[in-house]
C-alpha cells in the first residue's frame, strides 16, 4: 500500500473543494476554465489533485470567488463534507410492488405474521425498528432511504427489509449489498448468488436484478435485512 505524503493529501483535499464548488455554481469543466483564463486540461488537473503553480490554483479559486486560504483551512464548512443519517429518522415504505397481503393472511390487521405483535413502531429500541403498518394489506417487503447523500452525490443508500423477492429492477451504475441478517439470494441477469450475514457483493445494476430471502431460509429468520449502496455513473 502506498501512502501519500501530506502535500498530496493536501492537493487531492484543495481539488475535491474545488470540484464541489464548482458543481455548486452549475458550472461545466470548461465554463470554470473560461471564467479562470485556463485551458480544460487544467482544471481537470486541478480537481484531480495534480500539481499545478499557485499562480493557476489562484486564478482558478477567483473564477470560484473563493480565496485560496479558504480552501486550505484544516475544517470545512458544516455541512460540506459529512451527512448523517440518523436512525430515529428513519421513515420504512412498502416497497414499490410488494403490497400484496401475505398469501393466508386473512386477519387484515396490517401486522406480519412472523412480528407476531401490532405494536412494533418506528419508536422500538431494535435496531432497525418496524413501521406501524397502516393499510388493509400486508406488504412484503420495506424500504428505508438512507439521509446520509452528498448534495449532488452520486451514491444512494438504502435498507431493505423482506419477506419476499422484490419487483425486478435496473438502473445505472453498480451497486453493492450487505446481508445484515438472515439469509439472502441476490439474482443478477437470471443467476442467483446466495449471500449468508456478513456476506456483500457488487454488481452492475443495469442488469436485471431482484434480491429476496433465500429458498431454504427459515420463517423464524424472517425478514431479512439488507443495506444497498448503488453509485449512479450517469447521473
Amino acid at each position: 500500500m502506498i501512502v501519500p505524503d501530506s502535500s498530496e493529501l493536501l492537493s487531492a483535499t484543495v481539488g475535491a473543494r474545488i470540484q464541489r464548488l464548482r458543481l455548486k455554481q452549475s458550472l461545466s469543466v470548461r465554463d470554470l476554465a473560461d471564467k479562470a483564463g485556463v485551458d480544460k486540461n487544467t482544471i481537470l488537473r486541478v480537481e484531480k489533485g495534480l500539481t499545478v503553480s499557485g499562480r493557476t490554483l489562484d486564478r482558478v479559486c477567483r473564477a470560484l470567488d473563493v480565496y485560496v486560504s479558504r480552501l486550505l483551512l484544516p475544517e470545512p464548512e458544516e455541512g460540506e463534507a459529512v451527512v448523517l443519517h440518523r436512525r430515529t429518522a428513519e421513515v420504512w415504505w412498502p416497497y414499490p410492488g410488494m403490497g400484496d397481503p401475505f398469501p393466508g393472511d386473512e386477519s387484515d390487521t396490517g401486522v406480519p405474521p412472523s412480528l407476531g405483535s401490532s405494536s412494533a413502531t418506528a419508536n422500538d429500541a431494535s435496531p432497525h425498528p418496524m413501521p406501524k403498518v397502516e393499510s388493509q394489506t400486508t406488504p412484503r417487503g420495506y424500504v428505508a432511504s438512507l439521509a446520509c447523500r452528498m448534495p449532488r452525490g452520486k451514491m444512494r443508500s438504502s435498507l431493505l427489509r423482506l419477506w419476499d423477492e422484490t419487483t425486478p429492477n435496473a438502473h445505472p451504475g453498480e451497486e453493492f449489498v450487505f446481508c445484515l441478517s438472515g439469509k439472502a439470494c441476490l439474482t443478477v441477469a437470471g443467476r442467483p448468488y446466495l449471500l449468508d450475514q456478513g456476506d456483500a457483493a457488487t454488481f452492475y445494476c443495469a442488469e436485471r436484478h431482484t434480491y429476496a430471502p433465500a429458498p431454504d431460509a427459515p420463517e423464524s429468520s424472517l425478514p431479512i435485512l439488507l443495506l444497498t449502496v448503488w453509485h449512479d455513473s450517469q447521473e
